[in-house]
């Protein structure tokens, strides 16, 4: 990190809900059965940083802006050296894997590292883990990190990202403005799709229950045709799938008339791509919420909740992440960083975040020694499903309540 010149970069505002007390990260762990030489590794992510290097700094607080800045200190990876009797872990449910788990906190008053890097050797195997604060990043950025790391031991090129977060800020009088609308807390989540509530408090990842789903090629062949001849994308359909099997579960012997949430994570890096570019380093995401009730969400079929998120995707506009930008700024300046914790990415009450991420090439994450064989979230966060590839399937890990 020596060659690289001093930074001093504002926060934009898809990146402030995820700072404060309890704050969010992304965090995976990638289990490979070859086993990664730690060399390699520990040399490509420093000049991975180069370009990427917002992923070491720390967060600095002024009048009511954070920045993210560098920091002296060199940020390494770890390795654990693991008995030669014990194996590299199956497991393929967080709690299991709790083990490895990594703590980053955006804090403000201490500036700690936003981001950590821990490789577990085992004989037959290797485990990464990588925490990178949500302030930094969104899942197409944490993996677009990854990647250019896994390109780098493979001596390939990747696309320079880029870090202009300021272009993210709307104007401050328009913010005014919104700050001054009434009810302000129910546009703002009609908005964002985040949820104002109580301060956000995680449980940790082992007491959390979770549950893995497996969908295969043929099973996810099946939930397409059951939606024929409506021409619905995959994203509706697995969202569609997962809210009416999860909703019904965790809301089982409520009244008919409860409120019930589905957002789902919108990457808006191609609708608002003549602000930022595609290769945005950063968070450029939204939250799309569908509400339906609890007895729409039974009686509805699956092709028809689809329809509903499908056209609830499809007709974002720029103007809608305009309003987003605003909306989110309007409550930064209306609370403030303490009040950052109490927003959260699915209603605690009657939501669900659906995160898909199963575009993802699990080639691209070869450091050399082959593709991981799973992909593992370790986020300890309730009413959470994340959609993952896996070698000719999907997994779908899903956080209870």
């Amino acid at each position: 990190m020596s060659d690289n010149p001093s930074f001093c970069i504002p926060l934009a505002p898809p990146d402030y809900p995820f700072i404060g007390k309890h704050p969010y990260s992304v965090q995976f762990a990638l289990c490979f059965d070859q086993v990664l030489p730690p060399q390699p590794l520990k040399d490509a992510l420093q000049q991975t940083l180069i370009d990427f290097y917002p992923v070491a700094g720390v967060l600095h607080l002024e009048d009511n802006t954070v920045f993210i800045q560098q920091q002296s200190k060199l940020v390494d990876l770890e390795v654990i050296e693991h008995p030669d009797g014990q194996d590299r872990p199956t497991a393929m449910l967080p709690s299991e894997l709790a083990e490895f788990y990594l703590e980053v906190k955006a804090e403000l008053h201490t500036p700690k590292p936003l981001a950590r890097f821990c490789l577990h050797q085992f004989h037959n195997g290797s485990v990464l883990v990588v925490n990178i604060s949500h302030c930094l990043v969104d899942g197409y950025s944490f993996f677009y990190f990854l990647s250019a790391w896994a390109k780098v031991c493979r001596g390939e090129s990747y696309r320079v990202p880029c870090h202009d977060r300021h272009n993210l800020i709307p104007n401050i009088e328009n913010v005014g403005d919104l700050a001054r609308v009434d009810d302000f807390d129910a546009t703002f989540s009609h908005r964002t799709g985040l949820s104002i509530h109580q301060e956000r408090q995680f449980a940790n990842i082992a007491h959390i229950e979770w549950e893995s789903l497996l969908i295969c090629n043929q099973e996810l062949d099946a939930l397409r045709q059951s939606c024929h001849p409506q021409k619905l994308s995959d994203n509706s359909i697995l969202c569609a799938y997962l809210w009416k099997k999860y909703a019904q579960h965790w809301h089982h012997g409520s009244d008919s008339d409860l409120m019930l949430q589905l957002t789902c994570a919108i990457d808006f890096r191609r609708i608002y791509r003549k602000v930022i570019p595609l290769n945005y380093f950063g968070n450029a995401i939204k939250g799309a919420t569908c509400v339906l009730t609890l007895e729409q969400i039974q009686n509805l079929s699956l092709v028809e909740i689809g329809q509903h998120l499908q056209l609830m995707v499809l007709g974002l506009r720029t103007t809608d992440i305009e309003q987003h930008l605003s909306y989110l700024e309007a409550y930064r300046h209306t609370y403030g960083m303490e009040k950052m914790s109490n927003l959260h990415v699915a209603n605690p009450d009657t939501g669900l975040l659906v995160t898909n991420l199963s575009r993802l090439s699990l080639a691209e994450l070869n450091f050399g020694q082959g593709s991981p064989l799973v992909l593992v979230p370790l986020v300890p966060a309730a009413r959470v499903a994340v959609i993952l590839p896996i070698h000719a399937a999907l997994t779908v890990t899903v956080a209870y309540p």
